[in-house]
């Protein structure tokens, strides 16, 4: 069974989400804080993980590294139409580091395997940025 997550609208565009996992609710305001944000920061959190656990499955580790996601909505507003995903890192790996992140990213993050496969996606990887 997977768990709930329950959202409750509070009105005047907020709403505020608990699951068991998170001890105070997480608000999202749609002006400041969009649920589609809250979509992409999802996304950038999972991406983060997913590398983690796919450098860790090769025995290297993953340090200091972040995402930097923008988006664009489609030309009807309707929903997201393409996200560029950029991955930075603090140091720099060996080749075949790099292809294990790079698959992992763009082919084993849950959330970014449960979009839809109409939106456009551009990853860029950038090693040694400190």
């Amino acid at each position: 069974m997977s768990a709930i997550i329950k959202t409750t609208y509070e009105g005047k565009y907020l709403s505020t989400t608990k699951s068991p996992l998170n001890k105070e609710p997480i608000a999202a305001n749609a002006v400041q804080f969009t649920p589609v944000d809250l979509l992409i920061s999802a996304y950038g959190s999972c991406l983060l993980g997913t590398i983690d656990y796919a450098a860790h499955l090769r025995h290297f580790e993953i340090k200091d590294v972040r995402t930097e996601i923008t988006y664009e909505m489609s030309e009807d507003k309707s929903k997201i139409g393409s996200i560029h995903i950029k991955v930075l890192f603090s140091d720099d790996y060996e080749a075949d580091q790099k292809n294990t992140i790079e698959f992992a990213t763009k082919d084993q993050c849950h959330v970014d395997n449960s979009l839809d496969s109409n939106i456009t996606k551009v990853y860029e990887f950038l090693y040694n940025n400190k």
